[in-house]
């Protein structure tokens, strides 16, 4: 299996698709400081419209944005924002949110509002006795791991 090739989406129907999908959690971010980046689509192996179909049809469940490029390439949309302080790129997708914070010390706290159990259990530490609040949705807890470069 080939990895996905992350295309700058530059199709301004593309994008209003994407702002109109994750609306709600751009608003969210926005208002804790976070700007807008750029659109961008992830680009799946050739027919992976095909060979994938069920992840196809978990990506509609979830009302991700998609398009089919040739040849019969699955490729999702989304938008990125940062923040400055602390530097911080975030990720909202069907799922949830992500988020990826830089440190100086060249670790990296990795923090999603959803179960992500395509990491390792061994670089996933939770900090202190309880998890952590996601701020953009209240009541959910987020799952947070830090990862050293």
């Amino acid at each position: 299996m080939t990895a996905a090739e992350y295309v700058l989406a530059t199709d301004p129907d593309f994008h209003s698709r994407i702002r109109a999908r994750y609306s709600r959690d751009i608003e969210s971010l926005t208002s804790l400081g976070f700007r807008q980046l750029c659109y961008y689509m992830e680009q799946l192996q050739p027919f992976s419209a095909v060979f994938q179909l069920p992840m196809l049809l978990l990506m509609f469940l979830h009302r991700e944005v998609l398009t089919i490029q040739s040849p019969l390439r699955i490729a999702p949309g989304f938008v990125l924002l940062y923040h400055t302080d602390p530097p911080t790129i975030a990720l909202p997708m069907g799922m949830g949110i992500k988020l990826y914070t830089g440190f100086t010390e060249g670790s990296i706290l990795i923090t999603c509002t959803f179960s992500n159990t395509g990491v390792p259990s061994l670089i996933r530490t939770y900090v202190g006795s309880k998890r952590p609040r996601d701020l953009t949705r209240p009541g959910k807890s987020t799952s947070p791991m830090f990862v050293r470069w």
